[in-house]
This record gives structure tokens, sequence and C-alpha cells, in this order.
């Protein structure tokens, strides 16, 4: 499946990525289960997704790609519910500038439907979609890799500013996910995220923060393994019920994980 993003340079992920390769991984970590995330903006990839979780049970939910605008976007969210452990969309944000009126009418089926939907949107593009955050209180909204926060620089201030107001509504979520593709690669990785993740921490509570793995794009920086010890180092400091919150217990209120200890 075309993926336009997937350029030729990004040789470390310029082949096949499938389940069983993620198995092993999550096995080594004492990692149980799963949420895959939409690659393409393509419903025959959410359909395939979906069926790939009844060969692996790991794959405890899928946040698939739909069209928000499509007029039968409730009978589309009906059928996907029925093939498998569908949990929400992904709202890609990062070409916009402003709000899709029709994508965010399109968002009321996923509340009717107890949905979530995950985020990919800046730090410096949250402003113009508190208009979303208002609008759909009734919906959970997850802000993923921490609104892509300019770790290279380790500039605090703007991006500080941006999630501060996004945190202000209880309904928006936060996922500790992406860092490792952001940061400097000489520089210690603990370091130069630690003070953004203890800022979304002090913003949003464990109870609203949730890790991703962001593999396989993760390993343009970092394996599976580095990154799990990249949480587990930022979250050592806490009670072993906050960061169960965040491992996984987040994520499985979130996204309506069935039989999920949250």
């Amino acid at each position: 499946m075309p993926l336009p993003w997937l350029n030729p340079e990004k040789k470390t992920l310029n082949r096949n990525f499938e389940p069983v390769h993620l198995a092993s991984l999550l096995e080594e970590c004492g990692v149980d289960g799963t949420v895959i995330v939409q690659a393409a903006h393509d419903e025959v990839e959410t359909d395939w997704l979906l069926e790939l979780s009844r060969d692996y049970p790991f794959i405890k939910g899928v946040v698939g790609w739909v069209d928000l605008t499509a007029p039968d976007l409730s009978d589309r969210l009906d059928r996907f519910k029925s093939k498998g452990p569908f949990c929400g969309t992904r709202y890609p944000l990062l070409n916009e500038t402003g709000l899709d009126q029709a994508a965010v009418r399109g968002l009321t089926a996923f509340a009717e439907k107890d949905l979530a939907c995950d985020l990919l949107v800046r730090f410096d593009q949250l402003q113009p979609f508190t208009e979303l955050f208002r609008a759909r209180e009734d919906l959970p909204l997850v802000i993923n890799h921490l609104a892509i926060p300019p770790l290279k620089t380790g500039e605090l201030e703007n991006w500080q500013a941006a999630i501060t107001g996004a945190a202000r509504y209880p309904n928006v979520f936060c996922k500790v996910s992406g860092m490792v593709t952001l940061v400097n690669p000489a520089m210690n990785f603990e370091e130069q995220v630690r003070p953004y993740f203890e800022k979304v921490l002090e913003l949003f509570g464990p109870d609203r923060l949730l890790w991703g793995s962001d593999w396989p794009v993760s390993l343009q920086g970092a394996s599976y393994r580095q990154v799990h010890d990249l949480l587990a180092a930022l979250v050592s400091r806490l009670s072993p019920g906050e960061q169960a919150a965040i491992w996984g217990g987040t994520a499985a209120r979130v996204y309506k994980i069935a039989g999920a200890n949250s």
C-alpha cells in the first residue's frame, strides 16, 4: 500500500514490518498487548489491520483511518467495529492551518459510538485547534508525540505554552511517543526528553498520559527495547499506580480495550 510520507531516503523503513516481527519484541520487554495505529490514509489498511487482530491476540486495538467527511460514516464505523477491536481514528493535521468543519461534524459519530480520536499535530499548530477541543468535549482526543516538540534545540517556552493550552481540556490526552526520532542522537536520550516529559506529567497527570512505542517508525532513532527502557527511566520516580497508568492503564480507558486492567 503506498505511503506518500515514506520516501526512499528512509532506508530503515523501506521493507515490510509484520506482527510476527513485533511479537518477539513485546515478549522481550514484557508488553502483553498493543494498539496499532494507521500509517496510510486508506480504509483498506484499516480493514487489513482489523484482520491481523484475528490472528495476533496481542493486537488489542486498532486506530485506523476513515474518511471523516463520508456521508455514511456511521455505517462505516459500525462495519469496522463488527470486524474487530476498532477503537478510533487518527486525524492527521500536520498540513492543515485550520479546522475542516465537515471533519469536525464527522467526529460526532465517534463520540456517539464511544470511540477515540488521535491527533497528529505539531505544537505550533495547537492554538487553531482549541476550537476542536471545545467542540468535542464528549470525545477522547489523543495528541500524538507530545505535539512534536523541538527536542534537538531544547527550546521549551513556545512548546510549553501550546501544550499548556491543550491540557486545560479534560478530554485531551497526550501520547508519550515519537521522541527518539526527534532528539540529537549524539546526546543522552533521557537528558533531552526529561524536561518535556516532566512538563506533560505536570500538566496532564499520569491518568491522561499514555505510552506509544511508535514502532517501526521509531527504528530510525532507536530499537524497541531502547524506546521501552527510555520510558522506564522517565517514570522510575513515580508510584507503581502512576507508572501502570502511563504504561497501559490510560490507553485501556481511552481506547476501551476489552478485558484490559486499567
